[in-house]
């Protein structure tokens, strides 16, 4: 329960931050953003009134220098938003209240904290506060606050049962972080796949105002409004559909790295969640038929529960776990995991993809 409820409240904090700096840096940059193609749409109309009178080839490297301008100014618009989202979501953690730190602390300590042996590391300035927690909240007289972080550094990690829990915000953070550099990655070789399908579409659409810009001459004004209109509608169609298979691929790649982790990982991941929620030692945990040898390892190696039981009643493709204990039941398969992620981070998985 400790870390669904520390990932649940990061997210919730992240996402909250992420969308207020979203819509102060949309105020801030709309002017930009908006003087940009107005610039871009006119270098584009000055093109196609010149069109009858240039050649075809200087009328197509205008246009592409056109459009590599506009993007540049686009992408790095999108890159300093994001930069700015993640910079100052980390100082807001930085400079949290005494009061709020002091809480979010008291909650994470009570929740890990069962022996009164536990051990924990934090800096210089935090360790007074810490110890007002030790003896407003517990009664662990063996529990020991080690001054061995940096200065500087917020939160702290507990070590208990050989076993070290980072709870410090740059471990946090840096998780984060590590979540935006995936994202940008798949994004990445998502636009070397598609580069080629988007100029074949655009090249369609400019061979058909091609053919438009021709004929203008000779039809009416109105006339060739409705055409180019049509001809807009058949491109935007046309990107929209290459967008959503872009965050389509996002979600299914991301899907297939979670089902082919190694067993290492899958073993170090497990063995995490399970001693951070393994108490009483009358547990059930729900496994896949697959997983079951490999679950009950953790429990001989790691956990002296002999009661604990593993039941093979998950489907055999399943990963993850879900433990019952006292009438409850926390679900950690990676099928509900993604399926929550992925209803939480669509929006802005096409944020970051293709601004706003």
């Amino acid at each position: 329960m400790a870390l669904e409820d520390i990932v649940k409240r990061i997210k919730e904090k992240v996402s909250q931050e992420v969308e207020k700096i979203k819509q102060e840096a949309d105020r801030e940059g709309e002017e930009i953003i908006n003087k940009a193609r107005q610039e871009a749409d006119k270098v584009k109309d000055e093109l196609i009134k010149k069109a009858t009178e240039e050649g075809e080839g200087e009328r197509q490297r205008r246009l592409m220098r056109t459009r590599s301008e506009e993007r540049k100014k686009l992408l790095a618009l999108k890159r300093e938003l994001i930069d700015k989202v993640f910079r100052q979501a980390k100082e807001k953690l930085d400079n949290l209240s005494e009061e709020e730190y002091l809480k979010w602390s008291k909650r994470l300590l009570l929740s890990n904290i069962d022996s009164g042996k536990e051990e924990i590391l934090v800096s210089p300035r935090d360790k007074d506060l810490m110890e007002r927690i030790l003896v407003e909240g517990l009664d662990k007289k063996e529990t020991r606050f080690l001054p061995e972080l940096n200065e500087k550094e917020r939160g702290f990690i507990i070590r208990k049962e050989g076993v070290q829990i980072d709870y410090t915000f740059s471990s946090i953070f840096s998780f984060l972080e590590e979540v935006s550099q995936e994202v940008e990655k798949i994004k990445q070789e998502a636009d070397r796949e598609g580069e080629e399908i988007i100029n074949k579409a655009r090249q369609e659409a400019d061979k058909v105002k091609d053919e438009l810009i021709k004929k203008a001459t000779e039809e009416g004004e109105g006339e060739r409004q409705r055409r180019l209109m049509r001809t807009r509608s058949e491109e935007r169609k046309k990107i929209l559909a290459f967008k959503r298979e872009l965050i389509d691929k996002v979600f299914r790649q991301a899907k297939e790295r979670l089902d082919n982790l190694s067993e290492e990982e899958y073993l170090k991941w497990s063995e995490r969640l399970l001693l951070s929620n393994i108490d009483s030692g009358k547990e059930e945990i729900l496994v896949s038929p697959r997983d079951k040898d490999l679950m009950e390892r953790i429990l001989v190696e790691r956990l002296d529960k002999k009661e604990t039981r593993f039941l093979p009643e998950l489907n055999e493709k399943e990963r993850g776990f879900i433990i019952r204990k006292e009438g409850l039941q926390i679900d950690y398969t990676f099928s509900s995991l993604f399926s929550y992620l992925e209803d939480e981070l669509e929006i802005e998985v096409a944020r970051i993809l293709f601004g706003s």
